[in-house]
Formats: structure tokens, C-alpha cells, sequence
């Protein structure tokens, strides 16, 4: 598994789970993945961004967050 989404799978875990529980990917709850999919949305976002794609990063927002800019 890429580093990057280990990472945001980790955080999506942990934000959802008290410290010092055991990880076990294979059982991810449904709130769990939909933390995990929001966490490589935003990441995506910010990576269109940081490049200078402010048009495309707009569009995800509203397609995937309702946000309108």
C-alpha cells in the first residue's frame, strides 16, 4: 500500500477509534472508509492546489462537498 494513503487510512482510523486499539483493516465500518475516501478527496484537493489547479480543486469541492467558491 502507498505510504500517502497508509497515512490517511491511519488517520481516518485514529480519528475514529480511541487510542491504542488494535488496527485491523479488514473490518473497516462503513463511517470509517467514508472518513478514509473524504481524507483522499481533501488530499487530492490540496494537491491540485499546492500546483496551481484552483479550477479543478473548486470542482472537487462541489462535486464531492457541496462547497461552492
Amino acid at each position: 500500500m502507498n505510504e500517502r494513503i497508509q497515512d490517511l487510512l491511519n488517520t481516518a482510523y485514529i480519528s475514529l477509534n480511541p487510542p491504542g486499539v488494535y488496527r485491523r483493516y479488514d473490518n473497516i465500518l462503513p463511517e470509517q472508509m467514508e472518513t478514509f475516501v473524504e481524507s483522499l478527496i481533501r488530499d487530492n484537493i490540496q494537491s491540485l492546489i499546492n500546483n496551481g489547479y484552483d479550477d479543478a480543486a473548486n470542482c472537487l469541492k462541489e462535486i464531492h462537498f457541496g462547497i461552492q467558491e
